[in-house]
């Protein structure tokens, strides 16, 4: 069923072809994942097919949605030539794809996957329900019925779940705590597994760890669960050395300095099909031990829509010693270890060189696409910060082994901020081992990074392993299309493209550089053999409006201006990679001339059938991509901001708790995280200067409690003051109800308040649904609304019995009230 399909030639058009395969194994039961892979795709008019066509997916599952993280994109239409489908709901999908050659030539395939509904494929016994407070409300009828808190008493004793015989569904409780203090093994088998929550429309059930999970085996996916250990040093989920048809859906594990997935090296393979997808991963700060936050090895991996939050606790968010044939797509890589004696990277990818030892083959990796992910990164390291990079052996340097080939690898369209001010040598920000990579489209903001005299920073540093693999193939290396800026005060300089041994047929095209107060050098390309052309220093700023500070700017602020420098540069592309889709993954399109824009977004570029939309425009009164709202002007304080949004936030969490005879003990704990979290600048009307303002309200009664967070305890964070946001502390209470309070733009808004004076209780019959505004300074009111069915809990304070309200995961509403 899983087979390649192929579609018949049009005049020059290539032949698009594809395999899908779900990561379960031979069946697939929602949730599942489908991985996509159409390398053995042909066009007689391009030698490098993997990254000089665009492939464009149709997973056939329309109410998909986008990816809730900061990165954005329709589930439903995946980008390149590997990458995933994910099915949340059963039946019949066809896939389709449409594949098309940089002169308008294309062609097209599909194929269908039937997804089983967990329902009939667990029927009956089959199901486990286990609560810890005997409630089997939503338990699927003729399931067994377990009640426990004991986690792993419950899975291994009473449910069995672990037995290696036909695979179950485990089921905990929705919104409910379970205690784990021993390790699970959650057994291999050949049908598919599933530990998840029932009970309750959105949310997760809740497990409190002692120990690492234990290792999930062949079969299994986890999803719906939040799984958290406090133990320092002990570590999260061990994916199976040597078996893969893993799945780790909508999950949030949370470590304290310890990883929080791993593949041990043992066995004598290496593990094939594995997906995270939808997942939040956190290590918790706790001294200064090093651990790679997912140390991953497999054929087939999918990292899709994750968040990946290293706290300065990780040295790598991702580290891989082998990955063919994967995709590494919309997650958020946030800040690994800020180290200064060495160097630590976001993501890190290996070939497998060392057969010694370990049973295993030496094993290339090839064929792996890294797309449309927001990285931060403090940047720093005695010899070179670096962000992405990649190795021709598992040791990640010249030592180990002998080295074996990372060849045909893409990095486009991922959006890269620094975060710190240590001092380094130099920042490379792709350090590159390998042949036949493309660099394209990224954009890349260095705000922050050292200004102290050194070597200059590098976009691309290419530098080959040859003196331990003289075999591997490390030419065409390809930079096409990416935008750098940097705005801090130096000699230092850059150079967009460096090989530092060996090599040929390098290109470095079409980049664009602003360094507006850098006076150091300025090099297209330094040592090795590239052809350059197109790039541009811009003297004056390039983009459509200057830069927000550090810490604030999206990939969308370093769009170009009709008159910018970065226009029209180049027609004669070396390799016609240039095609593929801008940042905002839009068709490039040449002017008359023929010649394409420098840097990572295209002016004018199309929807890909050849009809090119205007460039979007905040304030023009027509509501464009990358905007929610245009009332026709830039100004804050109306229904629509001054940046084209309705200050609608993702609902992260909202908890009320009061107690009708005890208002001291009234509680609020609020978390709205989104990418469109907008701050004023410093001195332009912030918190410190105005304070905040803090109103929750129920939009059925009426009632509302206006909570003032006053100038006095707001700080400004960061360098330059504000760069990183606003943090309130008032531990005693002495100005209002709120002890603690933070804003981060493009992240977060958080607040806790407790006491009498918040003035707001739950003595209803019930709430039903609650709203929070918070109003940041003169910034533009920001809100999330949390009501069915995304409240998981709704309890009145009535006599002595306390109230509660619990909502979770509510999708950023319309429209925001002035606070």
């Amino acid at each position: 069923m899983w087979a390649a399909f192929a579609a018949s030639a049009v005049h020059a058009a290539p032949a698009a072809r594809f395999v899908a395969t779900p990561v379960q194994g031979a069946v697939c039961v929602a949730p599942c994942v489908v991985h996509l892979d159409a390398t053995a795709t042909t066009s007689s008019e391009h030698p490098r097919p993997f990254s000089e066509l665009d492939y464009a997916w149709d997973c056939g599952e329309p109410g998909a949605g986008a990816w809730s993280n900061r990165t954005g994109g329709d589930k439903n239409r995946p980008r390149g030539p590997v990458t995933g489908c994910v099915y949340a709901t059963p039946g019949e999908k066809t896939i389709r794809l449409a594949v098309r050659e940089r002169d308008g030539d294309a062609a097209s395939a599909e194929t269908t996957v039937a997804v089983v509904d967990p329902d009939a494929r667990f029927s009956g016994a089959r199901t486990v329900c286990i609560s810890a407070a005997g409630e089997f409300a939503g338990c699927p009828a003729g399931a067994q019925r377990v009640t426990s808190g004991d986690f792993d008493a419950a899975l291994t004793d009473d449910a069995g779940c672990n037995a290696d015989a036909e695979h179950k569904r485990c089921l905990l409780r929705c919104g409910e705590r379970f205690e784990q203090d021993a390790a699970v093994l959650l057994a291999p088998g050949a049908t598919p597994a599933l530990l998840s929550c029932f009970g309750a429309a959105s949310g997760r059930a809740e497990v409190a760890s002692v120990t690492e999970l234990g290792v999930v085996e062949r079969g299994w996916t986890i999803d719906r669960i939040a799984w958290s250990n406090a133990t320092a040093g002990s570590g999260g989920f061990d994916l199976s050395p040597v078996n893969g048809n893993v799945t780790l859906h909508d999950v949030a594990i949370t470590t304290r300095g310890a990883p929080n997935v791993t593949h041990q090296l043992a066995g004598d393979r290496h593990p094939d099909l594995v997906a995270i997808v939808g997942d939040v991963h956190t290590i918790l700060r706790t001294s200064a031990d090093r651990f790679s936050q997912h140390f991953l090895r497999a054929r087939r991996q999918l990292l899709l829509g994750n968040v990946f939050d290293a706290n300065g606790e990780g040295e790598f968010n991702v580290r891989s010693v082998h990955t063919p044939l994967s995709a590494i797509q919309h997650n958020e890589l946030l800040d690994p270890q800020d180290d200064v004696d060495n160097v630590r990277n976001p993501l890190q990818l290996r070939a497998f060189a060392d057969a010694s030892g370990t049973g295993l083959p030496r094993a290339p990796t090839q064929y792996v696409v890294v797309s449309d992910n927001h990285m931060e990164t403090p940047l720093t390291g005695t010899e070179t910060g670096t962000v992405v990079r990649t190795c021709q052996e598992n040791g990640c340097n010249e030592s180990p082994g002998e080295g074996v080939d990372m060849v045909d690898v893409l990095f486009e369209r991922n959006a890269i901020r620094a975060t710190s001010t240590w001092a380094n040598a130099s920042a490379g920000v792709f350090y590159l081992q390998g042949g036949r990579i493309t660099v394209r489209n990224n954009v890349i903001d260095l705000q922050g990074m050292d200004s102290a005299d050194g070597a200059a920073n590098a976009l691309v540093i290419h530098f080959p392993n040859q003196s331990r693999c003289p075999d591997c193939v490390d030419d065409e290396i390809v930079v096409q299309g990416n935008t750098v800026y940097w705005n801090e005060r130096s000699r230092r300089g850059l150079r967009l493209c460096e090989s530092l041994a060996g090599g040929a047929d390098h290109v470095c095209q079409l980049n664009l550089a602003w360094l507006p107060n850098d006076a150091g050098e300025r090099t297209e390309v330094g040592a090795g053999s590239w052809t350059a052309g197109g790039n541009v220093f811009a003297e004056s700023n390039p983009f459509a409006a200057p830069p927000p500070a550090q810490g604030r700017t999206q990939a969308a602020d370093f769009r170009l201006a009709d008159a910018s420098p970065a226009r029209d540069r180049l027609a004669d592309v070396a390799r016609p990679t240039a095609l593929s889709r801008d940042f905002g993954r839009f068709c490039r399109e040449a002017a008359a001339s023929g010649a394409l824009d420098a840097g990572a977004w295209e002016r004018g570029a199309s929807d890909c059938t050849g009809a090119a939309p205007r460039p979007p425009v905040c304030g023009d009164g027509v509501v464009e991509r990358g905007e929610s709202c245009d009332d026709g002007n830039v100004r804050d304080g109306d229904a629509c901001s001054a940046r084209c949004r309705t200050g609608g936030l993702f609902g992260s969490h909202l908890s009320v708790f009061d107690e009708a005879d005890a208002p001291s003990r009234r509680r609020v704990s609020l978390v709205l995280r989104d990418a469109a979290v907008e701050l004023p600048a410093h001195g332009d009307g912030d918190p410190t200067q105005v304070g905040a303002l803090l109103v929750l309200r129920n939009p059925g009664t009426g009632e509302e409690a206006r909570v003032a967070l006053p100038a006095k305890g707001w700080s400004a964070l960061g360098i330059p003051a504000g760069s990183r946001g606003y943090r309130y502390r008032d531990p005693a209470r002495d100005a209002g109800p709120c002890e603690l309070a933070d804003a981060r733009a493009g992240r977060w808004i958080r607040a806790f308040c407790s006491g009498e004076r918040l003035g707001f209780t739950l003595d209803e019959p019930a709430q039903s649904a609650l709203t929070a505004t918070f109003g940041v300074g003169d910034a533009h009111p920001m809100c999330a609304a949390f009501a069915s069915p995304y409240v998981r809990r709704d309890v009145p304070a009535i006599g002595t019995a306390p109230g509660a309200f619990l909502g979770r995961a509510a999708p950023a509403p319309a429209f925001c009230e002035p606070p």
